[in-house]
């Protein structure tokens, strides 16, 4: 007869298996949020008549919100009950601000100004979670399993990301003589997702967690760990130089290429697609080779990205980026997670985390800016055959060289890998094999899945 200590252990696993599933729903509904709502900010942002500068204000007052936040709930975490319990009020709180963006045309004054506002409040509130459900999640899948369930997770959410990204394109294609009507409809339906979510999170299983007490001011202190902090830096420095551009590609497809709605939808989506299907493709390079050499290739491809854009003048060009870009910030960004998530102490995970996304955000948003004030100098000018949008690219390309050339260095100074041959390897032989490895048990995952929804 079992004793009582195997009982507890039967139902704390019987708890975490429950929870893995449940997270898993809750990332569809979390991707179909995104699909039909985050991704068509922009669009919006220009239909209700933004200019270029205003749309980069969009940018970087949301990011300095989501800075904030990240900040924010790090901090409040240790007044709650539970970390479950902060996630799935402000989850809440979240879909409901959809709403706002819903009715905003309807409102009697400046459109542009009431969006910077609806969507940096639901920005700040979104980021809140982030620290809390790291945290939490990080505790319910442990040791060497996270690499394959957070890739699976993101497999299944990118998937539905995408499919809903693009009905929703159709759909705002199909709506373009009433486009005041289409964009309430997608943006209820993005409420509708995020409130599911934040039911399914409430049925999460918390592990016991006691945060240590600590100031505001503790939290946004750097941390000590000088890897963790070249970590940290690399991050943030390169996604401030994306943040020059970052506004701007939506508004170049839109009114520069001429780009539908579907064809927007379809253009961002395979940047989806393409993270969708390289993502377990790059957990398995790192479980081989380690973080340092995946961050070593892929911060040297990535200012490469904005240099392809600035000769853009097709559909099929851009799909071409959109891929490209996709795949190699999907190896950046999980080299970095799994970094965070190997070198944090367990009672300090939710700080770091709150760190690293802070910081980064604080970084898009000087980013945001500095591009935004770029667009406004040097809007209706031309240098050379670049036009003020391909100018910003360009700029944005350089200070990605910068970024990498400056740090890069200091994060992969032990690594035992040679660099450039396995720069080269990344480029050529690996992605071929991994590309079609993934695509042989895309199936069997979605059969998994739906065995599961059958029980």
């Amino acid at each position: 007869m079992p004793g009582p200590g195997r009982s507890s252990n039967g139902r704390t696993t019987a708890l975490r298996e429950r929870t893995k599933r449940l997270a898993i729903l809750e990332g569809m509904m979390w991707a179909a949020q995104n699909g039909v709502g985050a991704y068509f900010i922009t669009p919006f942002a220009l239909m209700v008549g933004a200019s270029d500068f205003a749309i980069g204000l969009l940018r970087a007052f949301s990011t300095l919100s989501s800075a904030i936040g990240y900040y924010a709930g790090a901090w409040l975490l240790q007044f709650e009950k539970g970390r479950r319990e902060l996630i799935s009020k402000f989850t809440t709180i979240q879909a409901f601000s959809w709403l706002l963006l819903a009715i905003l045309p309807l409102l009697p004054t400046d459109r542009a100004v009431l969006l910077v506002l609806f969507y940096s409040l639901m920005s700040f509130v979104g980021s809140m979670i982030s620290p809390a459900w790291t945290s939490m999640m990080s505790d319910v899948v442990v040791g060497k399993e996270r690499g394959e369930y957070f890739g699976r997770r993101s497999k299944i959410s990118g998937f539905v990301e995408f499919a809903m990204s693009i009905l929703t394109g159709a759909f705002l294609s199909w709506m373009t003589g009433n486009l005041l009507l289409g964009f309430g409809i997608t943006f209820f339906l993005a409420f509708l997702f995020r409130y599911i979510s934040s039911q399914l999170l409430k049925r999460h299983w918390d592990p016991p967690f006691k945060p240590d007490h600590e100031s505001f001011i503790s939290v946004v202190k750097p941390p000590n760990d000088p890897y963790l902090k070249n970590l940290i830096y690399l991050s943030a420095g390169m996604v401030f130089a994306t943040g020059i551009a970052g506004p701007f590609f939506a508004v170049f497809m839109l009114r520069d290429l001429h780009f539908s709605y579907i064809d927007f939808a379809i253009a961002t989506a395979a940047s989806t697609f393409a993270t969708l299907i390289s993502q377990p493709y790059w957990g398995k390079v790192i479980d081989k080779y380690g973080t340092r050499p995946v961050m070593f290739a892929t911060a040297l491809l990535i200012p490469f990205i904005a240099i392809l854009w600035i000769p853009a003048d097709s559909f099929a060009y851009v799909i071409l980026i959109q891929l490209y870009s996709g795949v190699v910030w999907a190896g950046f960004d999980l080299a970095n997670f799994n970094m965070l998530l190997k070198i944090s102490p367990r009672k300090t995970l939710h700080d770091y985390a709150a760190h690293m996304n802070g910081l980064g955000a604080l970084t898009t948003f000087f980013g945001s800016i500095a591009g935004s004030f770029l667009a406004l100098f040097l809007e209706g000018s031309t240098i050379g055959l670049l036009n003020s949008i391909q100018t910003i690219f360009l700029i944005s390309a350089v200070a990605r060289f910068v970024v990498a050339a400056l740090t890069v260095p200091r994060i992969t100074k032990t690594m035992t890998v040679d660099g450039p041959r396995f720069l080269i390897r990344v480029i050529t032989v690996y992605p071929m094999k991994g590309v079609m490895a993934e695509l042989t048990e895309f199936q069997n995952t979605f059969a998994s899945l739906t065995n599961y929804h059958h029980r």
